[in-house]
């Protein structure tokens, strides 16, 4: 009797021990009494639930609902990975009720008392892997997660390499920082990219406004706006650890003086911050060197020096210009001096259109002098002949006498009858007139 009773107490011993055993192999996979949230969470809505319910537990193990989210596995080795089965931790450990070895470490939050155990540690993952929720800080970096199965936060030790955005602007301009450059020279601002962090970079935008005195004439990339005062450039994808080189061309159009400092910035969504990098190029311009040029200043008449790129409307180099020049001023008739600049349709140098000429007035048959401007071809000439009277017609020829013989006497008698005669027939012709009238 005393032997059955020891055999039996031995088996009451080995059955609890049997117990006790499978209730630590389970661990957090089988033992729903160690389960943070009993029946697991099986959503992201449902693990959002389970960080209201214990705040400070998931937050101390760097679970939140402001971090990205996604599956993975926690497995019995201490490895923590993702969904691509890439290892984001090591060293994992899970949180429960129950102290699961003699290596679990207590702790209280929320009000509850918690016993953290390392995966690999005994008692702890009955299986090779459990399904999990994993959390990741904005630069990639493993925060926490959940074992969906119980709920039960999970910690390890991070190795993804941080996401660490970076990028740089330099500038130059013709592959140094400042340069000398005259007034009208072509020169080129030259600008290198680098992506210097270990993310593409997407859309990162470039701009460079001309500073005063410079005007941009083109670009390697893009366009030149604003009328030659702005260069804006989006770079669709910049690989992490490459570069990109663009070129803008410029002039200095007039004179500026001092250094014109020129930068340019760049701005890309992924680097914290605005603008993200920015660089200066420095172009130096010296006065120019004038040239003087001797010109006839049109306003005065007068030979004057001026700057070369003078104001063509004010200035001649034809020095002949100022010269004095004699015209006749057909308007007024009369022989004036003036500058060449001066001369207009009114003046002539052909002195002899000035003065007097004699014309004939071909009304009136008139000959007189007049000044020369004052001649009207339509109704003068100077052909005096125009003018001469009409010339006396000659008198008419008279038949010869034919003379009587003389013969003394009777010649007197008859030269006094004669003569009567003609006396007496003149005096008829006379009356004869008058009586007409």
């Amino acid at each position: 009797m005393g032997k059955l009773k020891t055999i039996v107490a031995s088996l009451a011993v080995v059955m609890a021990g049997l117990v006790a055993f499978g209730a630590a192999s389970a661990g957090v996979q089988a033992n729903q009494s160690n389960d943070v949230m009993y029946g697991g969470v099986h959503s992201v809505e449902a693990a959002n639930k389970a960080m209201i319910a214990y705040p400070q537990l998931y937050a101390k193990y760097g679970v939140s609902k402001d971090l990205r989210v996604e599956t993975g596995a926690a497995h019995r080795n201490g490895n923590i990975t993702n969904a691509a089965g890439q290892v984001v931790a090591t060293n994992g450990v899970s949180v429960g009720r129950q102290k699961l070895n003699s290596a679990s470490r207590s702790f209280v939050a929320d009000g509850n008392t918690w016993y953290e155990s390392a995966n690999s540690g005994p008692n702890v993952f009955l299986s090779e892997s459990l399904p999990a929720y994993l959390y990741f800080r904005a630069d990639g970096t493993f925060s926490g997660g959940i074992i969906m199965d119980c709920g039960n936060p999970l910690g390890g030790t991070n190795t993804v390499i941080p996401k660490t955005p970076g990028i740089k602007l330099e500038k130059t301009v013709d592959y140094v920082k400042q340069k000398t450059v005259n007034v009208g020279q072509a020169f080129t601002y030259n600008l290198r990219i680098t992506n210097t962090g270990n993310v593409d970079l997407i859309n990162a935008v470039i701009t460079d406004n001309a500073p005063a005195g410079v005007t941009f004439t083109g670009a390697s990339h893009g366009q030149v706006t604003a009328g030659g005062k702005a260069w804006i450039y989006t770079i669709d994808r910049l690989a992490a650890g490459s570069h990109v080189d663009y070129d803008i061309f410029a002039t200095v159009p007039t004179y500026k003086e001092g250094a014109i400092i020129n930068q340019a910035c760049i701005d890309a969504r992924e680097v914290p911050g605005s603008p993200d990098s920015c660089d200066k190029a420095t172009v130096d311009v010296p006065k120019p060197v004038v040239k003087q040029v001797e010109v006839c200043e049109i306003a005065t008449g007068n030979i004057v020096k001026v700057d070369d790129g003078y104001d063509t409307t004010k200035y001649s180099t034809n020095l002949e210009d100022c010269k004095p020049v004699t015209v006749c001023d057909t308007s007024t008739n009369t022989v004036i001096t003036i500058r060449k600049h001066q001369m207009k349709d009114s003046y002539t140098t052909d002195q002899s259109k000035c003065g007097q000429m004699v014309v004939c007035v071909l009304e009136t048959k008139e000959i007189k002098t007049i000044a020369k401007n004052a001649f009207d071809t339509t109704k003068m000439t100077t052909d005096q002949s125009k003018c001469a009277p009409a010339p006396t017609p000659p008198p008419a020829p008279q038949p010869p006498v034919q003379e009587l013989p003389k013969t003394g006497v009777s010649e007197a008698v008859t030269g006094t009858i004669g003569l009567g005669a003609l006396v007496a027939a003149g005096y008829a012709w006379l009356v004869s007139r008058r009586q007409l009238a």
